[in-house]
């Protein structure tokens, strides 16, 4: 699946979904005839021939039916004044204006900026909302909503505010700040020195009973599969493939489970996830945090700063800061920077990046394989000098 904004006056969003030859044209014949008044998945627009592939426009998702209450503003408001604003009864107080797409990841999750309009007062108030398949939501709002609490005096996250059950989607507050990434020029090694001192913060906060996550057995599964596909789409890049599957078992296999340490992760820490507003940042996208390797975060962090230099130049500047976010983050923190794990984890990140970008069509990365493809193999050379390969 993947997903493209088209801007102008109006935004709306596609999704469309390959097939193999022999199914497409009967999977298109049964799209055409669904309705939006069962699971919410509308009948389809239109069958691109040549890519093999149907297309149907936001927010009708087959994995995600709850999308369709945002096209029922009626539903909408009574969930708005029975749970968010019971100060505020619609339709006297407060009157939905609409959502603005934010981030729209097919199958998995879809963020919108919600804009109401308070009638006493004439002010705006916006929120957040995410929605994801069936049975995901209320786990996500219960957890995000336990490590803002450990968080509090550490670092700020915009605080979830409900659960709406029927849509399968949870509301947030808005945070009152910019993505750190809407300002280029504002990055710098101060900034990454505060981001690596907040995050070794944030990572020695007790972990408690949240759910272990990022085990290293699923570390080297991920990496098998992602080798072997990377494997599949590039066959002319199989040796490098293999390679860096291999070395990714060697480097785990030198690492001693019982000393790795555990601690709150984030589990998708990236600079996308930062806001920020003067002195104050504040992290987004607790709700797949957990217990596991700190480090893994770390390595996350930094192959996403690459992935990013690379794909969009004018990021490239990232690749300085690298060092200031890594040394304030080890002067923090009691546990070694352990090379082993760190470039094990960084190797599978990278990989895993390259296969979403292959699988997504994300042209700025295919626009640059061969400098991907360039880093991943000095990092497997150096894998190798590390583990004597």
């Amino acid at each position: 699946l993947f997903s493209r904004p088209v801007d102008g006056q109006t935004s709306w969003w596609f999704s469309g979904k390959l097939l193999r030859p022999r199914v497409a044209h009967r999977h298109f014949a049964q799209a055409k005839q669904t309705t939006p008044s069962g699971n919410g998945w509308a009948p389809a627009l239109f069958f691109l021939d040549a890519l093999r592939m149907i297309v149907w426009r936001f927010p009708y998702e087959e994995a995600m039916p709850g999308l369709r209450f945002f096209e029922q503003p009626e539903r909408l408001h009574q969930f708005f004044s029975e749970k968010l604003f019971p100060a505020f009864p619609a339709p006297d107080g407060l009157a939905w204006q609409g959502y603005r797409p934010i981030k729209y990841m097919p199958g998995k999750r879809c963020v919108l900026q919600h804009t109401f309009l308070n009638k006493r007062t004439g002010d705006t108030v916006q929120l957040y909302s995410k929605t994801y398949p069936d049975g995901q939501a209320e786990e996500a709002f219960d957890r995000w909503q336990e490590v803002a609490r450990r968080m509090k005096g550490v670092m700020e996250t915009p605080l979830p505010l409900a659960y709406w059950q029927e849509a399968c989607t949870i509301w947030m507050e808005a945070w009152p700040g910019e993505p750190l990434l809407d300002s280029p020029t504002g990055l710098n090694e101060t900034l990454f020195a505060r981001l690596g001192r907040q995050i070794a913060g944030l990572h020695q906060l007790p972990a408690g009973n949240l759910e272990p996550l990022i085990l290293l057995e699923d570390v080297l599964a991920s990496a098998r599969e992602d080798c072997a596909s990377l494997a599949w789409h590039l066959p002319e890049h199989t040796s490098l493939f293999q390679q860096i599957g291999r070395r990714i078992e060697l480097l785990c296999s030198g690492i001693e489970v019982g000393q790795i340490p555990r601690a709150l992760v984030h589990n998708a820490l990236r600079l996308e996830q930062f806001l920020g507003n003067g002195e104050r940042i504040a992290l987004l996208d607790l709700d797949a945090a957990g217990q596991g390797d700190p480090l893994y975060d770390v390595a996350e962090f930094l192959s996403s700063l690459e992935y990013l230099a690379l794909c969009q130049p004018e990021y490239r500047q990232l690749l300085a800061f690298q060092s200031a976010f890594l040394e304030a983050y080890a002067n923090q923190v009691p546990w070694e920077m352990d090379a082993r794990r760190l470039l094990a984890y960084q190797l599978t990140a990278l990989a895993g990046k390259l296969h979403d970008s292959i699988k997504n069509l994300h042209r700025p990365a295919l626009n640059r394989l061969e400098e991907i493809l360039n880093m991943l193999d000095t990092l497997n050379r150096q894998a190798g000098r590390l583990c004597g390969d």
